[in-house]
């Protein structure tokens, strides 16, 4: 059974993290976020205040990343930002792993359950997978981690530092807005109205005043309904869905995501000595760990469950709840939302678990095991592999077909775009104007005649054929990634009348 009181030695927690931080950093994704490239691009655009710079669902996000990157390049390291974002998600996300470590000791007091769980937060799926990537879910999140060990395990009232923490976390990702609810319902319960309005004080002070000096340097306007607008602005693909059932089947599928993830028929892609090894080692654990429960279900009685309902509960359980509620209707399908409550799930289940007073059957540690091996066999290793990401290994291709001479049309700058050009930075890309096929072809003669290579993307060449060309292999080379989830085409074009263009 699990002690009251149960020594824990000072390397567990350095120990986890160093492990976390290996694994991390020996495996980083290869399978990019569409966003974190995207903020890739706004770093080294040589315009940095662009709007894209200044966006607010994630504000400084993209300013400390061009920070760092700035700083690093200036101190000789030639690094892209995309690699500047990944270590700076990896060091953000091995932080969140040792405070909320050291959170669920101090709750527990068993060295055993909290490791076992800090070790399934930091290797559940969707959590290992952002925390190698570059993206502001990571980094959005640590704050709420820290606010809430500031919160939740100290005995004295620390509005100002806790409301400071929080505003961090808003102002990296608009999410951790919804944080304020239980954490605000937990400080009046433990320490009084008075110490309550001291932190939505400061969290939200310094939050608004840093979200209004952002609004006027990007918009250069102080009119309080463009600021509305500007501060709930999203993509025009993305709303509130209110159909119950679909969103009940949705978001208890990106449930499930969040802790397993992967595909499994990327094993044939990898299939080799590590990977039976690694597999078979998951069939061993997964075993096992049913004849640990194999007659012995009676276990699950074992739990003081009047225990369970104290007042200590509460905060993890509003946490949780407060952004199942508002993720259940906005965008249920996007697991990585869901990061910011995993926290909370977390502390919810260390406190379910503190209150078993059966026998130790390392159940915990088995599951732990079960869920990390699995993750990196069918999901971490495979796309820490360029080969696992199609238009990743399309855009590596045509880097031995383009140069500092390529010019590339496009008439939209889609998500599949994004990751051509960042791994093309030697391009030129140019936006068509809808519907003046005259003015391209004007421009890309002239792009042709100072001995430039002059390429279109698909958008381009839908557009041209929507005005009668026709997009074939008739313009000269043609590179294509299409598939069922891909349409990625690129062409070589030359002026009208030319049949042949060498250079």
């Amino acid at each position: 059974m699990i002690p009251a009181k149960e020594a824990c030695p000072a390397w567990v927690c350095p120990a986890l993290a160093a492990l976390v931080l290996t694994l991390y950093a020996a495996f980083p994704t290869r399978n990019y976020y569409w966003d974190g490239v995207s903020f890739a691009l706004a770093i080294e655009s040589p315009d940095p205040s662009s709007g894209l710079f200044l966006h607010p669902n994630h504000l400084i996000y993209n300013g400390i990343g061009y920070v760092l990157w700035s700083g690093l390049r200036a101190f000789g390291f030639d690094l892209r930002a995309l690699v500047v974002l990944q270590t700076l998600s990896i060091i953000a996300a091995v932080l969140s792993v040792w405070v909320l470590h050291r959170l669920l000791l101090r709750i527990t007091n068993s060295a055993y359950v909290a490791t076992s769980l800090a070790a399934l937060f930091a290797f559940s799926s969707t959590w290992w997978k952002f925390a190698t990537d570059a993206d502001a879910y990571i980094l959005g999140t640590l704050p709420l981690i820290v606010a809430a060990y500031l919160t939740y395990a100290s005995n004295e009232p620390r509005p100002a530092i806790i409301g400071f923490v929080h505003a961090w976390g808003m102002l990296v990702h608009q999410l951790a807005a919804i944080f304020f609810v239980p954490a605000a319902l937990h400080i009046y319960r433990k320490y009084g109205l008075r110490t309550m309005l001291q932190y939505g004080a400061t969290a939200g002070g310094i939050t608004l005043f840093v979200y209004c000096g952002a609004f006027w340097l990007s918009q250069e306007n102080w009119s309080p309904v463009a600021f509305g607008r500007w501060l709930t602005s999203h993509s025009l693909d993305v709303s509130f869905s209110f159909n119950p059932l679909s969103n009940a089947t949705v978001t208890a599928t990106s449930y499930i995501r969040l802790f397993f993830g992967g595909r499994a028929n990327l094993l044939s892609q990898f299939w080799g000595p590590f990977f039976i090894v690694v597999v078979a080692g998951l069939v061993i654990l997964v075993v096992k760990l049913l004849l640990q429960f194999r007659g012995r279900w009676k276990d699950l009685c074992l739990f003081d469950a009047s225990a369970m309902l104290d007042t200590e509960l509460r905060f993890p359980i509003l946490w949780a709840a407060a952004y199942a509620a508002f993720l259940f209707f906005w965008l249920p399908n996007n697991t990585f939302y869901k990061l910011f409550l995993l926290p909370g799930i977390i502390l919810v289940l260390v406190q379910v678990l503190a209150k078993y007073s059966g026998p130790r059957r390392y159940r915990l540690a088995l599951f732990t095991a079960a869920v990390a091996l699995a993750n990196f066999a069918f999901s971490i290793f495979p796309y820490s592999h360029v080969e696992a990401n199609k238009p990743l290994s399309f855009a590596l291709d045509m880097q031995r077909r383009w140069s500092d001479r390529t010019v590339v049309y496009h008439a939209s700058f889609t998500p599949d775009n994004w990751i051509i050009r960042y791994f093309n930075p030697a391009t030129t890309w140019k936006k068509m104007k809808p519907g003046d096929l005259t003015g391209f072809e004007r421009e890309a003669t002239q792009d042709v005649q100072s001995g430039h290579d002059v390429w279109i993307d698909t958008t381009a060449g839908d557009a041209l054929a929507e005005s009668g060309a026709i997009f074939s292999p008739h313009y000269g080379a043609v590179w294509e990634l299409v598939n069922s989830r891909h349409r990625i085409r690129f062409a070589l074009w030359r002026p009208r009348g030319v049949d042949s263009y060498h250079r």
